[in-house]
């Protein structure tokens, strides 16, 4: 069986590899979290924004699966980010990746889809693979 996040299928296909958002204002934390998914998920496009502005701009140019967030950011945090996210699409995992634990309930209530504390990805992989296989599962019907 074909799953939704194999590169088998053809890239007019619904089912198509995925592109994931890595939003981080910190240089070594943008690199480690793009290290962790693009060993997670080798067949995804892993795009990357230094801050909330450039995540929303790039928003707009290509459909993307996930979207993967610091919060404490200059200009916008990943908390008002992920409340312009679901503006326009209230489906799309958002995951919130940060040592602000404090934040946690803010987070989920402007639409974060799964929060981590530890800053790191590995505890979440699975659960993250699964949100987008149902983001795109409805996406296609």
């Amino acid at each position: 069986m074909v799953g939704l996040l194999d590169t088998r299928s053809s890239p007019a296909d619904p089912l198509a590899p995925v592109s994931i958002l890595v939003v981080n204002d910190d240089v070594d934390g943008l690199f480690l979290l793009t290290i962790d998914l693009k060993r997670a998920f080798p067949e995804a496009k892993v795009l990357t924004a230094r801050n909330g502005m450039d995540a929303l701009a790039l928003w707009g140019t290509e459909p993307i699966h996930a979207v993967i967030t610091d919060n404490r950011m200059p200009q916008i945090t990943g908390i008002m980010l992920a409340r312009k996210i679901r503006e326009s699409d209230s489906k799309v995992p958002i995951v919130m990746v940060t040592c602000a634990a404090e934040v946690r309930e803010e987070a989920l209530r402007a639409g974060v889809t799964l929060f981590t504390a530890d800053n790191r990805l590995e505890g979440i992989m699975n659960d993250l693979r699964d949100l987008m296989d149902r983001s795109r599962l409805d996406d296609a019907r």
